[in-house]
């Protein structure tokens, strides 16, 4: 009588284990794919309020919003355009310690960006209208805003 000692699997045994495997990673992905956005999104609202907060208190602290100019028209901060730097406003609440850095997403220049990239749009009213005058129609009863490119305050 002759006794088969086989060990391991077989070429189809390994196969249909990858195979399920595959199946079980494809429909994994999409839900982390949904909860890597997710965490992004509360990220981005924390950081937008924590940068407002320190604005704020900088406003308390010495009776004028930072960098502002009185009189003059309101201010953008980190624009879509990328015309104006918010490193400008974010220097000033570092150096004054109302903003603690921590783990922003923030360049040399002190500039500081979204989870996507993107650097946080800072409005103020710097003519203390209570509206923003590039958007007449937009009220700031703070005199302040601040929004991600990518996920704006209106969302918050």
């Amino acid at each position: 009588m002759k006794i088969d000692n086989k060990k391991g699997f077989t070429l189809i045994e390994l196969m249909a284990v990858i195979a399920l495997i595959m199946v079980l990673v494809g429909l994994l992905m999409p839900a982390l794919k949904g909860i890597r956005k997710k965490s992004k999104e509360k990220q981005s609202v924390a950081e937008c309020m924590a940068i407002k907060s320190a604005i704020i208190s900088y406003k308390v602290a010495n009776r004028q919003w930072p960098d502002s100019r009185n009189g003059d028209l309101d201010r953008v901060y980190g624009d879509e355009d990328g015309n104006d730097d918010n490193s400008t406003i974010i220097t000033l609440l570092i150096d004054n310690n109302d903003l603690v850095v921590g783990d922003l997403n923030k360049d040399d220049d002190d500039n500081v960006f979204d989870p996507w990239g993107a650097q946080y749009i800072i409005k103020l009213d710097t003519d203390y209208d209570g509206r923003f005058s590039i958007d007449s129609t937009n009220a700031m009863p703070e005199g302040v805003e601040v929004s991600s490119i990518t996920y704006p305050e209106s969302e918050l």
